[in-house]
């Protein structure tokens, strides 16, 4: 079952477009977003879509 916090960060990366503060956003959610999102990048998530894990890199790089 995924936490809160991993919901909340899914659903930024599956946005169509993510908002020019996403990354700002997500750091403000404490550490364990911001591991939610390097997981997501290093294709933890078996599940989903690459833009998603493009998404992640793109929020990372």
């Amino acid at each position: 079952m995924l936490t809160e916090n991993e919901i909340r960060v899914l659903k930024i990366l599956s946005a169509i477009e993510i908002p020019l503060n996403a990354g700002q956003t997500i750091q403000s959610w404490g550490n364990e977003a911001v591991s939610v999102v390097c997981e997501a990048a290093l294709g933890t998530y078996s599940s989903l879509r690459p833009k998603v894990r493009n998404n992640a890199v793109a929020l990372l790089g």
